[in-house]
């Protein structure tokens, strides 16, 4: 599998350099660009965390009332918790993705945003670790309108160790309910 994602992200450089070849070949690249595979990733990394017996928690704040509440997760809970970043779809004509080496954080970066307004899905953020190529974290921003009501949940998913959903919803009042949930399986700094 991860020869796999190796061999797909090298692809994806090989086609991304080659723009100094004849018109004909930067169309066939232009036409044929794969985005970095994020979703593959994820589930690697999901699978990881559902077949290895971490004790999963969760912590749950509801910022504007102050509330806070941890529990015990199960392993049911937590696939279906993440079911919706894992049936993910980008496509090449609603989206665009930039990739560069960031030597600040030592990651290669791949950016992948909407071009229009109308997708769910704002943007995703992947970060894979400069040398080992193994993934390091995903930020993924989505936005739901629901007739008058506005929800959009940004997930940071830190690869092997845990995930935070921070949730906005904002009403037709204009009044801002905020949540934010920490799932941890494998984060020994919190």
């Amino acid at each position: 599998m991860n020869r796999k994602i190796f061999a797909f992200i090298g692809l994806v450089f090989f086609l991304v350099s080659c723009q100094h070849k004849s018109e004909q070949s930067k169309s066939i690249v232009k036409d044929s660009f794969q985005f970095a595979p994020v979703i593959e990733l994820l589930k690697a990394d999901a699978d990881e965390v559902i077949k290895t017996p971490y004790y999963l928690y969760c912590i749950k704040e509801q910022i504007n009332q102050k509330k806070k509440d941890s529990t015990a997760l199960s392993r049911a809970e937590f696939e279906k918790i993440i079911a919706p970043l894992l049936n993910i779809s980008i496509n090449n004509k609603e989206y665009k993705e930039i990739s560069f080496e960031d030597l600040s954080t030592e990651s290669i970066s791949f950016i992948t945003t909407s071009t229009s307004t109308s997708n769910p899905i704002k943007s995703i953020t992947t970060l894979l670790d400069i040398e080992t190529k193994n993934l390091k974290s995903i930020y993924i921003v989505i936005n739901h309108k629901n007739s008058d009501t506005i929800n959009q949940q940004q997930y940071f998913w830190n690869a092997g160790r845990s995930l935070t959903i921070s949730s906005t919803t904002t009403l037709p009042t204009k009044k801002e309910i905020i949540e934010k949930t920490y799932i941890n399986w494998n984060d020994i700094k919190n």
